[in-house]
């Protein structure tokens, strides 16, 4: 599957993004519709009348397993970055669970605190 493609990790795939959904959601969504808009969020708010109002994210380092390593063009057991998010609309109903991997050597977290 994925493989380096050169030194620089240009072609290599960045991150593995899985996604659940509720059935109340997931089974109204049209693939079709989805895969040429290219954004869940705007499918839910445009097709569906749902809009995410928060989220939370948890996010944590793993040694990555075959399929992620795999993937990602890494070797098994390499660092990745782990964000677990759990979204809700505003009736704080799940709307989504995403759990994604991100190859550890690519990955910046950046945080803006303001007092």
């Amino acid at each position: 599957m994925a493989g380096p493609q050169d030194q620089d990790g240009v072609g290599l795939p960045f991150a593995l993004l899985d996604s659940w959904l509720p059935d109340r959601i997931g089974s109204r969504i049209d693939p079709e519709v989805l895969s040429r808009r290219q954004s869940l969020y705007a499918s839910l708010a445009e097709d569906l009348d749902t809009r995410v109002a928060e989220a939370t994210e948890s996010i944590h380092a793993e040694a990555a397993d075959e399929r992620e390593a795999e993937v990602l063009g890494v070797p098994v057991g390499s660092p990745v970055i782990v964000i677990r998010r759990w979204t809700y609309d505003r009736a704080r109903r799940p709307v989504e669970y995403t759990r994604s991997a991100a190859r550890g050597d690519r990955y910046r977290y950046v945080v803006k605190l303001r007092a």
